[in-house]
C-alpha cells in the first residue's frame, strides 16, 4: 500500500524527478572537475 502511494506521485512528476537525479548526477562531476583543476572545494 505505502509503496503504491510512493509510486503515483514519482510517476506524476516525472519530469522533476529527472532533474533531481540528473542534478545528483552532475553534482559528483563539478566536485571531480574542481578535484582535477586543483580545488580542494569540500564546502
Amino acid at each position: 500500500m505505502s509503496t503504491a502511494l510512493v509510486r503515483v506521485p514519482c510517476l506524476c512528476s516525472y519530469p522533476a524527478w529527472l532533474y533531481v537525479v540528473s542534478g545528483a548526477v552532475d553534482w559528483p562531476k563539478l566536485r571531480l572537475k574542481r578535484l582535477r583543476s586543483g580545488v580542494w572545494d569540500y564546502g
